[in-house]
């Protein structure tokens, strides 16, 4: 009786493999044969223009450069997408032996790594659930005497099936917008994923738009209950599920989605199964599997908290270079003033930068190195971030960050000019700080794609990513205290910055601290932008606002909001820069080397005195 149990369950193992290569076969195939037909991987695109993208290599070795520069190549590419649909169509045919499936699989799985980088923008869950299911499917075949393994890639389909799932509908359940049914209304309003019937209909029944959004939600939150009594509600929560990605498919496009969750589903059924035989959970091999499994994730538990310790560590030691002081807030702050290389530097501004919400400044790497021949440097962290203490008994506002920072400059820069520079929210921030400083005290600005108040109220663009904001913020605290920090993938600008720079501000990203400071920053603008001043912050020094090509070119939203900020100034003026994102404005080296010749003609320090050491 046992023998027959095992002997089943190999053959059940078999036979969801099979069915999970033949389904998600069946998605690249056509994905395949769709970009072969519309020609969708061209050298050179908006979105995907390769003379920009391939800047994010410029630190990488030789060898992956040439590579990357090889999968730009527009004959190399069909030639690529040729040979996954051939393999994609081995897959689906019955009969392919299993060493070719084996090749049609490491083709797949390889050549989706390679391409990855040539498609930055484009790429969702789709192609990740893929690259998950090839990858798998690799490697039972390339084990094809051992069931165990066989077993475990089913097993790692279904886990990240099913956490893809739970999250997914946590991540909706945090954020209001989803609760209430906007979310949805505004993804069917789009041109690209919406569907103009439901949208119609959605806006006229506003309590229907509630139910699909609830529904959708609860449905996802709910998948791991696959697992309840053996998988007994295995069977019709796939079947709801593939439902959903069938109305999804047909409403907005998300065919992708489709065959690449349909390929997973075979895994979820035999992963759910309970083992046959006497001892059942007790005796069978995936009872100790599921405990092996729950010590691996323990430890693993145990091993992310170690690691948060370290980095949190790591943070409050910074670079050692730094100074402090304490605010008349209560607030601690941590500087960096560059000392003087000349007796010009002495005359013209001292050089103040204001980062990013969620940022440091160990972003301002190849700004600080570019400026610091030609003027005084002064970079900060403001309170929480980094090895600056939030100590304030009041509640965080807007006017108590500017406080601070002219706090700061009071003290370090005592009668001197400066010459504020902002990122984002920091760029919003310079201009209040401008207004809270003594007439003559700010020699000029320069706000690189600075926030504006009123930004969320004449900006979809913003509107949009206020509310992707607002649970990114919410999600990433709730990981950080539940030690999943490890799990925060580094910001691709991290890679892009000085190099003696990117260890700490790889752990500073991912520390508990910068999340929480982050967290009580957002909400704290998120209030003053809902509730703006009815006009900016008088500015009576020249500005020079910087802004990313993109944003510049195809969003006239975001531009007459960037006009109006230097129609307030006697002298503004506007440079555009083109580069691979938002975060590279400052991040990356050929970004940073232009907005130093803005600040530089701004502060007085013309081309011939700048001197090479700063490169």
């Amino acid at each position: 009786m046992k023998r027959k149990a095992v002997r089943g369950r190999r053959e059940g193992a078999a036979a969801a493999l099979f069915a999970t290569e033949q389904v998600a076969a069946v998605g690249q195939l056509v994905n395949s044969l769709e970009l072969l037909t519309m020609n969708r991987y061209r050298q050179y695109t908006e979105l995907n223009d390769w003379h920009v993208l391939r800047e994010q290599f410029a630190e990488r070795p030789r060898s992956l450069r040439r590579l990357a520069d090889l999968m730009a190549d527009r004959r190399v590419v069909r030639g690529v997408l040729a040979g996954r649909a051939v393999s994609a169509a081995a897959l689906v045919h019955p009969r392919t032996p299993a060493p070719c499936r084996a090749a049609a699989h490491l083709w797949l799985t390889a050549t989706s790594a390679a391409l990855a980088p040539r498609t930055r923008y484009g790429r969702d869950g789709s192609d990740q659930m893929s690259f998950v299911l090839e990858a798998s499917c690799l490697v039972a075949r390339l084990f094809p005497g051992s069931p165990r393994i066989t077993d475990a890639a089913l097993r790692h389909i279904a886990s990240q099936t099913t956490m893809s799932y739970a999250v997914s509908g946590l991540t909706k359940a945090a954020g209001p917008l989803w609760r209430s049914g906007q979310a949805l209304e505004q993804v069917l309003r789009m041109e690209s994923y919406g569907d103009r019937q439901l949208h119609a209909l959605v806006v006229r029944y506003p309590g229907l738009g509630v139910a699909l959004s609830r529904t959708v939600m609860a449905l996802e939150c709910l998948f791991p209950l696959v697992y309840w009594r053996g998988g007994r509600l295995a069977g019709p929560a796939v079947a709801v599920m593939g439902a959903f990605h069938v109305a999804n498919a047909r409403f907005m496009g998300l065919t992708r989605f489709l065959w690449a969750f349909l390929g997973s589903y075979p895994a979820v059924l035999h992963a759910a199964r309970r083992p046959t035989g006497r001892k059942r959970w007790r005796g069978a091999e995936t009872s100790r599997l599921s405990r092996a499994f729950a010590v691996a994730a323990g430890a693993g538990w145990a091993a992310g908290l170690a690691a948060q310790v370290t980095r949190h560590r790591r943070v409050l030691r910074g670079t050692g270079e730094e100074e402090f002081h304490n605010c008349a807030s209560g607030n601690r702050l941590a500087y960096r003033l560059t000392e003087p290389a000349g007796p010009e530097q002495r005359e013209r501004p001292v050089v103040v930068f204001e980062p990013a919400l969620l940022s440091t400044s160990q972003q301002w790497g190849w700004l600080r190195r570019e400026l610091a021949p030609d003027f005084q440097v002064l970079t900060y962290d403001r309170s929480g971030y980094g090895r600056s203490t939030y100590r304030q008994e009041a509640p965080y506002a807007l006017p108590g960050a500017v406080e601070d920072c002219a706090d700061l400059i009071g003290a370090v820069a005592p009668g001197r000019r400066v010459l504020l520079v902002g990122h984002a929210q920091g760029g919003y921030l310079a201009l209040r700080t401008a207004a809270r400083l003594e007439e003559g005290t700010v020699a000029g600005l320069v706000l690189i794609e600075p926030t504006h108040p009123h930004q969320l109220r004449r900006s979809p663009f913003h509107d949009q990513a206020a509310a992707g904001t607002e649970q990114l913020v919410a999600l990433a605290l709730a990981t950080m205290r539940l030690g999943g920090g490890v799990l925060l993938s580094p910001p691709t600008w991290a890679d892009r910055i000085p190099e003696g720079d990117r260890g700490l501000a790889r752990a500073q990203h991912a520390d508990r601290k910068t999340w929480a400071a982050g967290t009580r920053e957002w909400r704290a603008l998120r209030s003053h932008l809902l509730d703006p001043p009815a006009e900016l912050p008088p500015v009576t020094a020249p500005v020079r606002l910087v802004a990313f090509a993109r944003s510049w070119n195809s969003e006239p939203d975001r531009r007459a909001l960037f006009q109006e900020i230097t129609d307030a100034s006697p002298e503004g003026s506007t440079s555009v820069v083109r580069c691979s994102g938002h975060d590279d404005l400052i991040a990356d080296r050929f970004s940073a080397a232009e907005i130093a010749r803005v600040v530089r003609d701004l502060g007085g320090a013309s081309r011939a005195d700048h001197r090479e050491g700063g490169q």
